[in-house]
């Protein structure tokens, strides 16, 4: 059978961009599915990976910036941008980087988006599935039901953030220059906290019909399940302040953001009324709004050890591909660096030429070894870091192992399709 030289790619993160910009250069028409695709934003307001890792990942995840380089990535270029501005550093710019992704995908001629809910893969042609561990709805039913479960683990949380504050009923902490605000609370008050978070739950069970809660083990709702301190315990821990006159039983913190105040510790999957309810049922928050409701979101990975090759290609559906953090990855060059893996196993399944492993050693070969190789009982998503790079150790200093790394990749490139340069 002739394949057609279509590729259907859905997801548009960091994996998707980076696959359908690789595979388009190379005079690939490629469809993309992404549902809200005008409207998506990153997802997490923290982004964690950016600017904030430790010294033994931030080597690795500097070398893997080169080796994507080496490797022709067209997205690593934006990337590399921020990085060189100091922008990465500042924050969350994640969705920064998706809208300077997105432009070039909407003016490049060989690709088409879609802005359509994808229910189901047709495996009579050739799909990456590049969703992101937040997969949900039909897609992610079909997936679960033809590939196997998938593995869970806690989730990302959202805390909620309010306006209209009255922060004169707030305190702060002496020389503390975070701006951080806190609210302690008296027992009293923190009891009749907990009650409301009682209630709406149990109104929330009442409402949906459901036996019981879902959501993750941080989220409020969840953490007064297991008793009346569970709440200080874990997400309103006491800290001293010293212009409070009297021990607090409980304290809250808030952090001024761009949007408003975000309470800390207060992430909730409730329904927006309720949170509402709870957050207006505090003094300082009695006449504020609601900007954006707090969110606990599951991450789900496939099994990618059961259902997955090396070359990201399903070990079931030859055409069809993975990609991204449904594969069980972190970070946004993590996710690039799969999408590009992806880009040249499809290219070389279109022009019907041999598979090849990325050179041992390397830091994109080593993640995605590790990657295949990792118990699924380990739900815990992985970065690049020193402690995964298998080469690295047998040279004698940074720069001749980054010279083995420029020569392998080469050779790599050149050899794979037997071009010069792709």
């Amino acid at each position: 059978m002739k394949i057609k030289k279509t590729v259907n790619i859905i997801g548009t993160g960091f994996a998707g961009i980076e696959t359908a910009l690789f595979l388009a250069s190379h005079g690939i028409k490629v469809h993309i599915f992404d549902r809200n695709y005008q409207n998506y934003k990153c997802d997490n307001l923290s982004c964690e990976f950016f600017g904030k890792n430790q010294k033994n990942v931030n080597f690795a995840r500097d070398l893997l910036r080169e080796e994507l380089k080496l490797l022709s990535s067209k997205f690593v270029e934006v990337e590399e941008k921020f990085y060189k501005g100091g922008l990465i550093e500042c924050g969350c710019i994640g969705s920064r980087l998706l809208e300077e992704g997105r432009k070039l995908i909407k003016n490049n001629q060989n690709i088409e988006v879609f802005d359509l809910n994808v229910k189901e893969l047709d495996l009579d042609e050739i799909n990456i599935v590049a969703t992101g561990p937040h997969t949900d709805g039909e897609l992610f039913d079909w997936l679960k039901k033809h590939y196997g479960s998938m593995r869970c683990n806690d989730g990302i949380y959202e805390n909620p953030i309010v306006d209209n504050v009255e922060e004169n009923l707030l305190y702060k902490k002496e020389g503390d220059e975070s701006g951080d605000l806190y609210l302690p609370f008296t027992y009293e008050e923190y009891l009749d906290l907990v009650n409301r978070i009682v209630k709406a739950r149990n109104d929330y069970l009442d409402l949906s019909g459901n036996k019981k809660i879902t959501t993750g083990t941080n989220a409020i709702e969840k953490l007064v399940e297991n008793g009346k301190d569970a709440l200080k315990n874990q997400s309103l821990r006491i800290c001293k302040l010293e212009s409070f006159n009297e021990r607090p039983y409980a304290v809250l913190r808030i952090k001024r953001v761009a949007l408003g105040y975000e309470l800390c510790g207060l992430s909730s999957s409730l329904p927006y009324i309720l949170q509402d309810m709870i957050i207006s049922s505090m003094k300082p928050f009695k006449n504020c709004k609601l900007i954006k409701e707090a969110r606990v979101l599951q991450n789900y990975y496939i099994n990618s050890p059961y259902v997955i090759n090396q070359h990201l290609q399903s070990l079931k559906d030859e055409r069809v591909f993975f990609a991204g953090g449904l594969i069980g990855l972190d970070g946004h060059l993590e996710a690039m660096a799969s999408g590009l893996i992806a880009g040249y196993s499809v290219l070389a399944y279109i022009y019907g030429k041999q598979f090849k492993s990325l050179p041992y050693g390397t830091c994109v070969g080593s993640l995605m070894r590790k990657l295949i190789c990792t118990n699924v009982s380990n739900t815990s998503p992985l970065l690049a870091s020193y402690d995964i790079i298998e080469g690295y150790k047998n040279y004698e200093n940074k720069d001749k192992f980054l010279q083995y790394t420029k020569e392998s990749l080469t050779k790599f490139v050149e050899d794979y399709y037997g071009w010069n340069k792709i």
